[in-house]
């Protein structure tokens, strides 16, 4: 059993003397140099009994001898071993760190130090990339626990020193210099039979290159003496730093086994701290900024804190927007790390630098050219995560998939920049091979996720190509030279190059008409925006690329609140955000299995609400394009959505008759509104948030009291049921259209019909007010859309271009602009002054002419599409 010791009542001041005269100002001075909590130095000068260990190292830093402690209180004795722990300790802490300032990593210090003292491991690794802290920790916690060792060393195996060397410098130390032997069973049998605390830095130098976990040639000792310091009972401990793991440690490692591993990630406190020290000028959010693009590596903070202050002037303000986040001091220590690995590993690192985000295992393996079998990628993976090279990505909120493997974001931009530079060489010199194994950009991929491919790696090397080849008309005589050369080589058959040429084609605004790209294989290839009039692609094998889509009926329009995005809902399902601007699609969200009846965006614009004919309602991430939240409860199809002017709640209707109020935040259902006898096909909060309107197949327009969820009153005049809704921008006046091809005016304080609006000869689907309460637009079933002068009440425009009838309508922010949604598949943004349509969203035909015959990977349905478009096929 530990002893437990304490200092007399009579000996206290006498100690307290030796504090002041070994030049300690306060008791916390004490307990960070003795490496002890301040609870346990308080203890020890008030004369409360402290463990042996303890008491043992605070005696030795106050320099009190075991005849000094002897004579300040005869009750007071250490035993014999103790007296020469202190009397005789062997230390020799070789090239470590001075860790006299260190900051942060609590946690993984009292880790590191209950596996050490508490639960006695034989063996320690501390891994982590290049930089992260690994030898400062090592050496903190190698201070903090010296105490408990009567030997404490420190190796640095930079300079790969072969085990015999390292034998005999050891046995040397522990023997006091009696014995020499370089024999490494003398080693272990010291280590074994002495407690001693032994340090060993830099193992990944002494591991091979390209073969994760192995020793070199002449360095395979090491792996034994770790196995037999692992496997055999003893009282020592070696602490290894690495930046990758050796194989011997990851086949004997566990959580409650002699053998454990600690990952260092990046630590913000030491990351901050650098900061602060290096004198940078930014705010907080800056310097926060700043910290996490480099992952929190203290080395690597450090390195662009010097390129700030010598390019930047010092100001993190000016560094944030540029492009460029490797410098040399960054490149070199990853191309230390980067040339040791595999060529599969690169493969790996290379995709998911292109992917851009968390990719699972079995996308991997089918990115790969040629295949690679699972276990095969199993173990390349594990090699990368020995050594800190990825890292394991946050699941999806949509999807919650775990497993997902991605780059720290200073990674991921060196192999980005790595890849551009290899691919640009290769088109340079027209030999391909990355170009032939690797996509420069996924068609698949989430928009999103594809316009990054193309802002950072297609794009860079157009530029480059453009910059070095001067004209279009040079680089698309080498991207056609290379094509040729695809089509004479079996090899280029199964791989990535036809699909990259054509995307860097496409990008490079070059015209592919009667193109050649018979015989090849297209895979990843983005067609959706590509004229392909007459462009041969007999016996080709498509895989993985995207072709133009019709677009289906539309029920549903909404302008984002800047006026920039207009999100669009169909029959297939599907929303689509559209860029005002240029008419441009930007982004399809997908999870809906049935019509999209309504959409509409929250105030801040950040979010998207969506209801279906599956019953759901979905919440949107506009900005990472995912769902956030699927919202049950409704028993039939979502005909309408709404959310609160201060976005907390969102209410929904349905064809259950039923209304439904959710917490945004909580995405839970907060009360269920009953009264309409039918379906109720439109729902909205009033401008000040306190009342909803609702309308419903049973003829009725209804006002509740949203915080009482009490229905004020019943609004009745409609012959048929109530189809539309919509608030004046003052709240005052209640517009509703319905199936009886009306619209009628309500004054929502006096209960009264203030106008009705005739003129359609066909339902209104769809009202809507301009943002300065003059105008009312309203959309039918006849096909047409109407401007009503609303203190007038008389029609002053009929837009006609549908062909179908008219599902919605919705005014720009500014009311410059009027969109609407039909049933033959388009949407037609309109200039609300002069009634001119000024754009059609809708495909084109992209692919007249373009021959198709004998072409495989190709679905029904894509292939109809495509003769749709004009594609011929023989």
């Amino acid at each position: 059993m530990a002893r437990s010791l304490r200092l007399r009542q009579g000996c206290i001041e006498q100690v307290k003397l030796a504090i002041r005269r070994n030049g300690f100002p306060s008791q916390r001075a004490l307990a960070e140099d003795a490496g002890l909590s301040l609870a346990t130095v308080s203890n020890f000068l008030t004369g409360k009994p402290v463990d042996h260990a303890s008491f043992v190292v605070l005696c030795d830093r106050l320099v009190l001898n075991c005849e000094e402690i002897a004579q300040l209180d005869d009750a007071v004795r250490l035993d014999e071993k103790a007296e020469a722990r202190i009397a005789n300790k062997r230390q020799d802490w070789g090239e470590a760190l001075d860790v006299s300032l260190f900051y942060g990593r609590t946690e993984e210090l009292t880790t590191l130090e209950q596996w050490i003292v508490t639960d006695r491991c034989r063996v320690v690794t501390v891994l982590g990339m290049g930089g992260i802290g690994k030898t400062a920790i090592s050496a903190k916690v190698a201070a903090q626990v010296q105490h408990e060792f009567e030997y404490v060393i420190w190796r640095n195996l930079r300079n790969a020193p072969l085990l015999e060397t390292l034998s005999c410098d050891l046995v040397a130390f522990m023997s006091d210099f009696q014995e020499t032997s370089a024999e490494i069973g003398r080693l272990i049998d010291y280590v074994r039979s002495k407690r001693c605390l032994l340090i060993l830095d830099n193992m990944e130098t002494i591991l091979e290159a390209g073969e994760a976990g192995q020793f070199c040639s002449d360095y395979e000792g090491y792996g034994e003496l770790l196995r037999v310091m692992g496997e055999t009972a003893h009282s020592s401990c070696i602490i290894l730093t690495s930046r990758e793991k050796p194989a011997i440690i990851g086949a004997s490692e566990g959580d409650k086994l002699s053998v454990r591993s600690l990952r260092l990630r990046g630590s913000p406190e030491a990351a901050h701290a650098l900061l602060t020290a290096t004198g940078l000028m930014g705010d907080e959010t800056q310097k926060q900024q700043l910290c996490d693009r480099y992952g929190h590596n203290p080395l690597a903070v450090k390195i662009v804190a010097t390129a700030i202050r010598d390019l930047f002037d010092g100001e993190i303000g000016k560094f944030l927007p540029e492009d460029t986040f490797v410098f040399n001091g960054i490149r070199r220590l990853l191309d230390q790390q980067f040339e040791r690995l595999s060529p599969l590993e690169k493969s790996i690192m290379y995709w998911l630098a292109i992917n851009r985000e968390g990719t699972a295992i079995a996308e991997l393996q089918s990115d790969l050219v040629p295949t690679v079998p699972r276990g095969k990628v199993l173990e390349a993976l594990e090699g990368l995560w020995g050594r800190s090279l990825i890292e394991k990505a946050a699941p999806t909120p949509l999807a919650k998939q775990s497993g997902l493997y991605t780059q720290q974001f200073v990674v991921m931009e060196y192999v980005t920049e790595l890849l551009i530079e290899l691919f640009y060489e290769e088109i340079a010199t027209e030999e391909p091979g990355l170009l032939l194994s690797h996509a420069l950009m996924k068609a698949t991929a989430k928009d999103n996720v594809r316009a990054s491919q193309i802002r950072l790696i297609l794009e860079p090397i157009i530029h480059r190509l453009h910059a070095t080849f001067k004209s279009q008309k040079n680089i698309e005589d080498k991207l056609q030279r290379i094509l040729v050369k695809f089509q004479k080589e079996s090899s280029a058959l199964s791989g990535y190059g036809a699909g990259n040429i054509i995307n860097l084609l496409s990008q490079s605004k070059i015209n592919l008409a009667n193109y050649d790209f018979s015989h090849l294989t297209i895979k990843q290839a983005d067609l959706r925006q590509v004229n392909l009039a007459g462009v041969n692609f007999q016996n080709t094998a498509f895989a993985k690329s995207v072709f133009a889509e019709t677009l289906s009926s539309v029920w549903s329009v909404a302008f984002s609140p800047d006026g920039k995005l207009l999100a669009t809902g169909d029959v297939d399902g599907l929303i689509r955000l559209w860029q005002v601007a240029d008419g441009q699609q930007l982004l399809t969200l997908k999870g809906h299995t049935g019509w999209v009846w309504a959409v509409t965006f929250s105030a801040d614009g950040n979010t998207l609400a969506s209801g279906s004919n599956d019953s759901s309602v979905r919440l949107w991430d506009i900005a990472e394009g995912y769902c956030i939240g699927a919202l049950q409860g409704h028993t039939s199809g979502v005909w309408s959505v709404s959310f609160s002017p201060d976005g907390n709640t969102l209410v929904s209707s349905s064809q259950d008759s039923s209304i439904r109020l959710w917490d945004v935040s909580h995405h839970n259902c907060l009360r269920v509104l009953h009264g309409h006898t039918g379906g109720v096909w439109a729902v909205t909060f009033s401008p000040d948030g306190k009342t909803l309107a609702s309308g419903s197949n049973d003829a009725s327009v209804r006002l509740w009291d949203v915080a009482e969820g009490d229905c004020i009153r019943a609004l009745y005049g409609h012959s048929s049921g109530v189809s539309s809704l919509a608030w004046s921008p003052d709240g005052l006046t209640l517009a509703s259209g319905s199936n009886d091809s009306s619209v009628w005016l309500w004054n929502v304080l006096q209960d009264s019909c203030l106008k009705v609006l005739d003129g359609h000869i066909g339902g209104v689907w769809a009202v809507a007010w301009s943002p300065d309460g003059l105008t009312l637009a309203s959309g039918s079933a006849d096909q047409t859309i109407r401007l009503w002068d609303v203190a007038e009440g008389h029609c002053r425009q009929v837009l006609h271009s549908h062909t179908s009838w008219v599902r919605s309508v919705a005014w720009s922010p500014d009311g410059l602009t009027l969109a609407s949604g039909s049933q033959d598949e388009t949407v037609k943004l309109w200039d609300a002054k002069t009634g001119e349509c000024l754009k059609t969203l809708r495909a084109e035909r992209l692919y007249e002419g373009m021959n198709i015959t004998g072409a495989g990977g190709l679905t029904e349905a894509q292939k109809a599409t495509l003769r749709a478009f004009g594609t011929v096929e023989d």
